[in-house]
Order: C-alpha cells, then sequence, then structure tokens
C-alpha cells in the first residue's frame, strides 16, 4: 500500500492554503479585505482576481453574491417581472450554487441534488416557461461575471 504525501506547499513554512492566503492579505492592507474564506474553489478564484487586480476588494465569493443578487431582483421588479414565491427559493438555491461553484449549466438543474430534490429541470421549466434560459443567462451575469 502505498502512502499518500501531504503537498508540501500547504506545510510549514508555506501554509499555502487560501484560508493562509486571506489571511496574508489581511495581514497586509485590512481595509481591502472583508470575510473569510470557507476553503471552496470559488475563494482560490476570489484571490486570483484580487491579485491580479480585478477586484478592488478581496471578499468571499457568496457575500458578494449574496449583494449583487439583491441588487439584480430589485432590477427584475423594476423591469416588471416579479416572482412567486417557490420561484424565488429556485432562485435563491441557483444563487447559492453559482457562490459555491461559479458557474451553472442547465443539466445541473437536472444533476445536481440541490435542484433534482426541488423537482429538476421539469420543475425549473414548469416555474419559469420559455424564460428559463434568459433568468439563468442573467443570474449568472449578474453574479458571477
Amino acid at each position: 500500500m502505498t502512502r499518500r504525501r501531504s503537498n508540501p506547499l500547504k506545510r510549514p513554512p508555506w501554509l499555502l492554503e487560501p484560508p493562509e492566503i486571506w489571511r496574508a492579505y489581511r495581514r497586509l492592507n485590512d481595509a481591502r479585505v472583508r470575510g473569510n474564506p470557507t476553503r471552496i474553489l470559488t475563494d482560490i478564484v476570489m484571490l486570483v482576481r484580487f491579485a491580479l487586480g480585478k477586484d478592488e476588494v478581496l471578499q468571499p465569493l457568496p457575500s458578494l453574491i449574496a449583494g449583487k443578487f439583491n441588487l439584480w431582483l430589485g432590477r427584475e421588479k423594476n423591469a416588471g417581472r416579479d416572482y412567486s414565491a417557490e420561484q424565488l427559493t429556485w432562485l435563491t438555491t441557483i444563487r447559492d450554487y453559482l457562490a459555491q461553484n461559479g458557474g451553472l449549466e442547465r443539466k445541473d438543474l437536472q444533476d445536481v441534488p440541490e435542484f433534482f430534490d426541488k423537482g429538476g429541470l421539469l420543475k425549473a421549466q414548469a416555474l419559469f416557461g420559455p424564460r428559463l434560459d434568459e433568468v439563468l443567462g442573467d443570474l449568472s451575469d449578474a453574479l458571477v461575471a
């Protein structure tokens, strides 16, 4: 039986896991770093975006997306599109999935347990009708782009 070695970058003195890198940025410039990472893939994406100067502030994607989601809902309401409670539940699930994964494809509505347990793609189509693809695209663009 071969013994699996741990990644040397995760051991001292490097400690190069997203939480440690996040804390290092906080030590460098506390005013531009918000929240705490949760060890998800999107934390790495946010670290890279910040390091490349794409984002002015380093913050976990879920907290950034929460604010963008509320703005998106406001724009939808101003455009005359109100959502039922059941549609809002789906939209919130989509928001949370985007925050954890950084993207969403139509097939995810059938394959991912969070959506499948709610009725999957068929239920989403019944709820959003012909606007389903438009809603998914607009929401992804508004929250992740």
